[in-house]
C-alpha cells in the first residue's frame, strides 16, 4: 500500500497561547480521497509549556474544520494526559480514520488544557494527514 499524492501536513504552532478551552491547533486540508475506500492515517507530536495550575492535557482530533466537527475515535474525547504546570510536555500520536464518503476532507487537532488559569503555550509540533 502507498501513500497517495492528495497527503497534507500542518507543521509549527497555529496559538502561542491556549485559554483553558478546546482550541484548534492545527489543521490539515482538503484531503481529495477517491470513493475506493481509501484510509487516513493521521499523526501527530507537540511540545506544549503547560500554563500554572493545568492538570491535564486532553487531545482530539475532529473531522471537519470546527470545534464541533465530528471527533474522530473516542466520543468524550480522544485522549487525556496528566500533566506538571509550568512544565514543558511532549506528546504525540496516531490514528487510522475510514471516513464514509469521498472528499475533500478536512482534519482538527485541539488541545484543552484542564484546570488551567493561565495560558499555556504550544512551543512546537505537527499534523500529518496520508491517504492510503
Amino acid at each position: 500500500m502507498g501513500v497517495r499524492t492528495s497527503s497534507v501536513f500542518a507543521v509549527g504552532p497555529a496559538l502561542n497561547n491556549l485559554n483553558p478551552a478546546e482550541s484548534i491547533v492545527f489543521q490539515v486540508g482538503p484531503l481529495v480521497v477517491p470513493g475506493d475506500s481509501s484510509s487516513i492515517f493521521l499523526k501527530y507530536w507537540m511540545n506544549l509549556l503547560v500554563g500554572t495550575t493545568g492538570s491535564q492535557l486532553r487531545i482530539k482530533i475532529r473531522r471537519g474544520t470546527t470545534l464541533v466537527s465530528t471527533i474522530v475515535g473516542i466520543a468524550t474525547g480522544w485522549e487525556t494526559f496528566e500533566v506538571v504546570q509550568l512544565q514543558r510536555s511532549f506528546h504525540n500520536g496516531y490514528f487510522v480514520d475510514t471516513p464514509a464518503a469521498p472528499g475533500p476532507l478536512f482534519y482538527v487537532l485541539t488541545l484543552q488544557v484542564i484546570n488551567a488559569i493561565a495560558l499555556s503555550t504550544l512551543l512546537d509540533g505537527c499534523l500529518v494527514a496520508l491517504v492510503l
